[in-house]
């Protein structure tokens, strides 16, 4: 279900409602538009995912990942950036196809490392065993 606000034109996703009557919501814009239709026990290594950059930190791209509630690093190493800084190359709203390098399944929030290197061998063979996620 979707939440608004007419006043302030607000839109949002409706998660979950507790036991307790308390109502999850998200307000994220992949999470809206697609909904967190990845579990967290499909998440591995060697997925293909589209996303989004939504941010930066010191180090890395902060990626949200369309279709999962987590977001992801991506460093400069992992994409191509033409010799330019990070923020310069991949401007906030830039899409990207990722793959999902390394996950921390430990650490809270999990954390996740994706790269831009994909081949087309790997999209395809993705592709066909219904690994990618592709809205």
């Amino acid at each position: 279900g979707y939440v608004s606000s007419f006043s302030n034109s607000v839109i949002g996703r409706i998660l979950s409602i507790r036991e307790d009557g308390k109502i999850d919501v998200t307000l994220r814009e992949n999470a809206v538009k697609y909904g967190y239709v990845l579990e967290e026990s499909k998440i591995r290594p060697g997925l293909i995912l589209k996303g989004v950059v939504s941010g930066f930190s010191k180090s890395a791209a902060i990626v949200s990942l369309f279709g999962c509630k987590y977001t992801a690093n991506l460093k400069p190493e992992d994409v191509n950036t033409e010799g330019k800084s990070i923020e310069k190359a991949l401007p906030v709203g830039t899409p990207l196809l990722t793959k999902i390098k390394s996950i921390e399944k430990n650490a809270n929030p999990m954390r996740i490392r994706v790269t831009c290197r994909i081949t087309e061998e790997e999209v395809v063979l993705c592709k066909n065993r219904n690994n990618v996620i592709v809205k």
